[in-house]
């Protein structure tokens, strides 16, 4: 399929009988675009296919590699160019953003991160509209400018409504430890191409019962597993990893369990939280549910309406919220980590 991808691909969509291809090619592209990108001929490609492929949120990419490809497409269609902007014209850099016009608005730029904002974006600014190019530079010089260019969601995990691909490599990271001082800025996360683990769903709230009865059929006696919770009515997920497993009434003493904090509109500014008092890492509450020593804890049991969860700091390293108390649950998911085969 990757030496012959244009063909395959304008063959099956010719047709529109194939609906089960077409279905089984296009999740094909989300979740190997590396083996599209990467094909002899991919530049051939016809826009409307590559806007397809770059469009969708489950898009399992680095976002600055998908720029990149873009960029790549955009050569091939006009081959009178140099690959180096700065050997560009004003006409030149016309001529690219017509081809590119349809193409870029589905970038997630405000996704990049600082450094790959000034390698990738800064040379190539004359590609885009004056209103985004100056608030993406408000964002990356002033994180709490106002912005008013749409800011597109990150590409989530394909199994998740809460967090993303590039959550999913910051907690991956976490999990060895790669962290040194700040957790953004101090090391350098997994991405796709060399995250170890996969993210395996076994439970969803809001699909399978937000109580610990139901916690316990799906996530009980699981190793290796982490508790994704969204705050509800912010941007903000609480969560927390455990390599042991959750039984009712029994706690676990371990050195690698840590609560975390993402804002899902800055990653700049997670939190990290590691165990510091092993002997009170996990504990499962018989009537209330899964506990990270009493510095994050869920109440799996309506209470007031409501399922909750209440954050101190107590065992851990830090509190991973601004102030100690409780919280509301909107939805919550649990994920299986398993090193890749």
């Amino acid at each position: 399929m990757q030496e012959n991808f244009t063909l395959i691909h304008n063959s099956i969509f010719q047709h529109a009988s194939f609906v089960e291809l077409q279905n089984f090619f296009t999740d094909f592209m989300s979740n190997y675009p590396e083996k599209i990108f990467n094909s002899f001929n991919f530049t051939s490609i016809q826009e409307k296919t590559l806007i397809t492929l770059i469009k969708r949120d489950d898009l399992k990419m680095e976002e600055i590699d998908i720029l990149d490809h873009v960029l790549k497409w955009g050569l091939a269609q006009n081959p009178t160019l140099l690959p180096e902007p700065e050997t560009w014209s004003d006409n030149d850099f016309k001529s690219m953003e017509i081809t590119l016009q349809k193409c870029l608005p589905f970038v997630r730029f405000f996704q990049l991160s600082s450094k790959e904002f000034l390698k990738k974006v800064v040379p190539y600014q004359k590609l885009l509209k004056p209103q985004l190019y100056n608030d993406l530079m408000s964002y990356y010089l002033d994180g709490d400018s106002q912005i008013n260019s749409t800011i597109l969601p990150a590409r989530v995990l394909k199994d998740s409504r809460l967090i993303t691909n590039k959550i999913v490599s910051y907690i991956a990271s976490w999990i060895d430890k790669k962290e040194n001082g700040h957790p953004t800025h101090g090391f350098t996360p997994y991405d796709f191409s060399n995250n170890p683990y996969e993210f395996k769903l076994l439970l969803r709230g809001s699909r399978d019962g937000f109580y610990t009865k139901n916690f316990l059929e799906h996530c009980g006696n699981k190793l290796n597993t982490v508790i994704i919770t969204k705050v509800k009515g912010t941007n903000e997920i609480l969560g927390g990893y455990n390599p042991k497993t959750w039984e009712p009434g029994v706690s676990h003493n371990t050195r690698n369990s840590f609560i975390f904090f993402i804002p899902l509109n800055n990653l700049k500014s997670v939190i990290l939280s590691r165990i510091v008092n092993s002997e009170c890492a996990i504990s499962f509450s018989n009537e209330y549910g899964p506990r990270f020593g009493n510095d994050l804890l869920f109440y799996l049991k309506e209470i007031m309406g409501s399922i909750s969860g209440y954050c101190q700091n107590i065992n851990y390293e830090k509190i991973i919220r601004s102030e100690k108390g409780y919280f509301e649950i909107e939805e919550y998911e649990v994920f299986q980590i398993i090193k890749k085969g």
